[in-house]
């Protein structure tokens, strides 16, 4: 841990947070202290543990809980901007910066049904963390573990194993960057961008340099560096910190991949409805099953916090936690029932299991045709008004999810994340791709997409955008647009295009002057005329030409 500078400015907050200032806002608040040169501090009042503000893995080994005190300390070049930063994050964002957390169900009754009873049927019970049924085959995972030990090199170069390290790092950076891209659910994206931090952590970067400079190999390097973490963060009295420890064996065992050459980890094919047994999971190997297959988790380990389990909630995997033995007692290819409901496995696919969960989903599948048709109705005011309900979203199944819940519309599509993660921008072709595949799931639905906000607390590296005092309402959105002209004109392409599938329209973020209302109306007509002239647009059905192409604008980030 750092030791806190004398002399230095400093300011005293208590943490807002109910889930505590883990690896999420963790993550805000060390972009925020990266912007500066100067040294950030952060001690925990409570506990007496400081740490570099600008590493990831040192705040969250603060262990800072809900509520606790803590100081911020600054010092060096810059430390009067680095200090007002800070603090206008802490007192302003941090409180909303985090996604929060998918509820965690009520511990199952470890009762088993009555009918279920009379037919003897045995039961392994655990802690449901995601609710749901899920039926299909065992497959077995094996825990992901660092190796005990990594061959060296004969006379390795301290400096050629330090570069090897750095590729690495670079390579597993670009690596979360790709899943970012295609994340599913806000909740799987906070994530990852929190891994994404972790790659590149200035802590873990030390503590990979320290190991070099003691003269072992690259590999050996990841290996005991990995192991500091381990130890340093399973140490920790709070469960999700003890959590996190998980992550960053994920990070290391894939920089050890990318030094090594070899995979540690084997990777797991489902091929047919199927329930995974594991002690414990990572969240980006989650992340890599094919779900279409994946109808339940059991997990040995009792975490409900784990970034696994909080992963399983918001992609509404049927999850069960502190399953003991279960890799013992659930052999694989054997057809089971995970009734993350009331909480526990049924081993044995009996007929009589088989009737019971058949007359189960009926009835499930009945309330939900309730709740369907209740959906579908339209949304009035107790004088019967009508009111239009649309909802937010930045993937297709989110826009599934919506308008299975009776949304009217899309109010926001973000694109933001199209363009987050990733070393260079998206093509016009991989825009149009996702914008027309949200235009087509809407049908006659209206769906909003908004043209990317980015700058402020939305970086990308590729945009080169300046540090700003400050970013929540500085050089952002429709203010960088003429600055980079061809970037904007690719997106407005690609919607334009789009909107030949369904009823797309065009919203502007953060428009404060009439000025860039009409910048913005000139670049849609420009991005109109360029795919007349090369016969593009003209391609598109009359309905879409005769509906013309509104202009929202926001005049605040929605």
């Amino acid at each position: 841990m750092t030791q806190h500078p004398h002399n230095s400015l400093q300011f005293i907050f208590s943490c807002p947070l109910s889930s505590g200032l883990h690896a999420r806002p963790a993550s805000h608040l060390a972009e925020v202290a990266n912007q500066f040169a100067s040294e950030c501090t952060l001690t925990n009042l409570r506990n007496g543990l400081v740490a570099n503000c600008k590493s990831v893995l040192g705040i969250i080994s603060a262990d800072i809980r809900h509520t606790d005190r803590c100081a911020v300390h600054v010092r060096g070049l810059d430390e009067r901007a680095a200090h007002a930063a800070l603090q206008r994050f802490v007192e302003g964002t941090l409180p909303r910066c985090d996604v929060p957390l998918a509820g965690i169900p009520a511990s199952g009754t470890h009762l088993t049904p009555r009918l279920l009873q009379a037919a003897k049927t045995t039961c392994i019970f655990g802690t449901p963390v995601s609710r749901g049924i899920g039926h299909g085959k065992i497959v077995t995972v094996k825990r992901m573990s660092l190796p005990a030990n990594v061959s060296a090199p004969a006379g390795a170069d301290p400096q050629q194993e330090l570069e090897q390290i750095k590729n690495a790092v670079t390579a597993v950076r670009l690596r979360i960057g790709e899943k970012l891209k295609y994340s599913l659910t806000p909740t799987g994206a906070a994530v990852l961008q929190a891994d994404l931090a972790m790659a590149s952590d200035v802590f873990l970067m030390e503590k990979l340099t320290e190991q070099v400079s003691q003269g072992k190999s690259a590999g050996q390097a990841v290996v005991e560096t990995g192991e500091f973490f381990i130890d340093l963060l399973g140490h920790s009295e709070s469960e999700y910190i003890r959590q996190r420890s998980a992550d960053i064996e994920e990070i290391c065992l894939q920089l050890l991949e990318e030094v090594c050459g070899t995979n540690p980890v084997a990777s797991v094919e489902l091929v047919e409805p199927s329930v995974l047994v594991a002690e414990t999971l990572a969240p980006q190997q989650l992340l890599e099953l094919d779900r279409r297959w994946l109808k339940a988790l059991v997990l040995e380990h009792s975490g409900t916090t784990s970034h696994a389990a909080i992963l399983a909630r918001s992609l509404g995997i049927p999850t069960l936690a502190g399953v003991r033995n279960a890799r013992l007692l659930l052999t694989p290819g054997r057809e089971v029932v995970v009734d993350a409901n009331r909480g526990f496995v049924v081993p044995q696919f009996s007929l009589v299991v088989q009737r019971f969960y058949e007359r189960e989903q009926k009835t499930l599948q009945r309330r939900q045709e309730v709740w369907s048709r209740r959906a579908g109705k339209s949304a009035l005011t107790a004088d019967g008004k009508q009111v239009e309900v649309a909802a937010n979203a930045s993937s297709g199944e989110e826009l599934t999810l919506a308008f299975a819940n009776g949304a009217d519309g899309i109010g926001l599509f973000r694109t933001e994340m199209i363009f987050l993660g990733r070393d260079d921008a998206p093509s016009e072709e991989e825009q149009f791709a996702i914008y027309s595949e949200a235009a087509r799931l809407a049908g006659s639905r209206q769906v909003i997409i908004r043209t990317f906000d980015i700058g402020g607390d939305k970086k990308v590296p590729y945009l080169n955008l300046p540090r700003e005092e400050n970013p929540f309402l500085g050089y952002r959105g429709v203010r960088i647009y003429a600055e980079h002209h061809e970037l904007l004109q690719a997106q407005l392409r690609a919607i334009l295009r789009a909107s030949a599938s369904g009823n797309v329209q065009i919203m502007a973020p953060m428009v404060a002057t009439l000025e860039e209302l009409m910048e913005f109306k000139g670049a849609v007509a420009e991005a109109k005329h360029h795919l007349a002239q090369n016969g593009v647009w003209w391609q598109t059905p009359k309905t879409a030409i005769s509906r013309g192409f509104p202009l929202f604008i926001s005049a605040a980030n929605a």
